[in-house]
């Protein structure tokens, strides 16, 4: 019970009883009039006591410092509560409120801009989804490494290319000087610039322009291929070289071992080929022609014609003469070439040597 209905209760017994003060009597007044819970309890209040006065023995008068109702009453009203009949009591019927009538959604506007935009999004969500289903995931892995370089310029390098970095898979070019690389399937390769070349595999390397020299020791025992634009020359163990010039027209020359050299730049697909040994040459050209061919064996740069140019570059005089000798062989009208060099046995003679170029 809170204080404004202990109120509201101790206004009522005091007026029931005639005790009520005339400022009480106005309190209830006030209260009766202002407020509809307070006068239907006011008239609970005068059944409760009717039904009460009817029984007899009642006590409901305050005493001082008490509560509104003594035990006695609680006791009396409790024992009433088990035993009363039932009294019908009239509530006021309350009023259905108004419901307002539901209202129809509104329609959206939708932009042809936005659906736009969802199409396409739509088409790149599938695109995504398709791509990771079919493609399979691929770990990139080292195809080799870069061993040695003299002079070396590189275009169009998505990294710094450096002696002893790894090299993977992918097109590469080299402007000026040399470079060797040591691929993962066992062949050392040397790069002259300018060259257009591809990695493609530990044991597979694509020239579309410039030239190579190639070394296999066979022990891995697999091949090793070089593609051109209209040729292929497959190795099973030798020391060979390869020139593609802008036209695509293929030329190789074997410095020791055995190569095949097909028609095709598919090296498995294939209609014409041919064997060359040590000291042999061929070209294949445009039109998938496969020819032997004198070809000079100074016109490639094998890997001691590297260790001269880099100590030329260190300004000592007897390799910086040896690296003119590599220039002056490649002339093609070259018919002889006398000059001195260390003996093998005694480094303190020179003995007279003799280099022709076909």
């Amino acid at each position: 019970m809170n204080k404004a209905s202990d109120e509201l209760c101790g206004l009522i017994l005091s007026a029931l009883y005639g005790a009520a003060s005339p400022e009480q009597q106005t309190r209830l007044a006030e209260i009766l009039e202002g407020d509809e819970e307070a006068r239907r309890t006011y008239v609970d209040f005068l059944i409760m006591y009717t039904h009460l006065y009817r029984r007899k023995g009642a006590s409901l008068f305050i005493e001082p410092n008490e509560s509104i109702l003594n035990e006695n009453a609680w006791e009396i009203l409790a024992r009433q509560e088990k035993t009363a009949e039932p009294v019908p009591v009239e509530r006021p019927v309350e009023k259905p409120k108004p419901q307002a009538p539901p209202r129809a959604p509104a329609q959206t506007q939708v932009s042809r801009l936005s659906i736009y935009l969802l199409a396409l999004s739509s088409a790149a969500l599938f695109f995504l989804i398709a791509y990771a289903h079919f493609s399979p995931t691929r770990v990139s892995m080292p195809m080799g490494k870069l061993t040695r370089t003299v002079a070396a310029q590189w275009q169009n390098a998505s990294g710094q290319i450096v002696e002893g970095c790894d090299l993977y898979a992918g097109p590469m070019h080299l402007t000026q000087g040399y470079a060797e690389i040591v691929l993962e399937g066992g062949a050392a390769v040397i790069v002259e610039a300018p060259c257009l070349f591809a990695i493609e595999s530990a044991q597979q390397v694509f020239v579309r322009e410039g030239q190579i020299v190639a070394k296999m020791d066979g022990s891995s025992g697999q091949a090793f291929v070089v593609r051109t634009p209209h040729a292929s020359v497959v190795d099973y163990g030798t020391e060979f070289g390869v020139r593609v010039d802008s036209a695509g027209q293929t030329e190789t020359y074997v410095y020791e071992g055995l190569v095949h050299i097909r028609d095709s730049s598919d090296p498995v697909k294939f209609s014409q080929s041919l064997f060359l040994k040590a000291g042999q040459g061929a070209v294949a050209d445009a039109q998938h022609r496969l020819m032997s061919k004198l070809i000079n064996p100074h016109s490639f740069a094998r890997p001691e014609e590297l260790t001269v140019r880099s100590q030329a570059r260190k300004s000592n005089g007897y390799y910086r003469w040896r690296s003119s000798i590599y220039r002056l062989h490649r002339d093609p009208s070259l018919v002889a070439h006398y000059f001195f060099e260390k003996a093998e046995d005694n480094p303190q003679r020179l003995i007279n040597a003799v280099a022709s170029a076909g």
